[in-house]
């Protein structure tokens, strides 16, 4: 997993080196933060391997499965 490194990303919102979102300010220029597909990756990664970990069959229609998944492994 990895934090957001996007150009756009907010530098050190969570502290140093913990970048964070912006929704961006047009007042000042600032725009939001872009994403990308290497943060999205990630984060379905991530989850992911949570509920296939736990014997789940990942079902795109059903949204608790991280959820049931985290019940079962702890």
């Amino acid at each position: 997993m990895h934090r957001i490194d996007t150009p756009t990303a907010q530098k050190d919102k969570f502290g140093q080196g913990k970048n964070g979102f912006t929704n961006g300010d047009p007042a000042t220029g600032r725009r939001a933060t872009d994403l990308n597909s290497d943060m999205w990756d990630a984060v379905q990664e991530e989850v992911c391997t949570v509920i296939e970990a736990a014997g789940i069959p990942l079902s795109k229609g059903e949204h608790t499965q991280l959820h049931a998944a985290i019940g079962r492994l702890i």
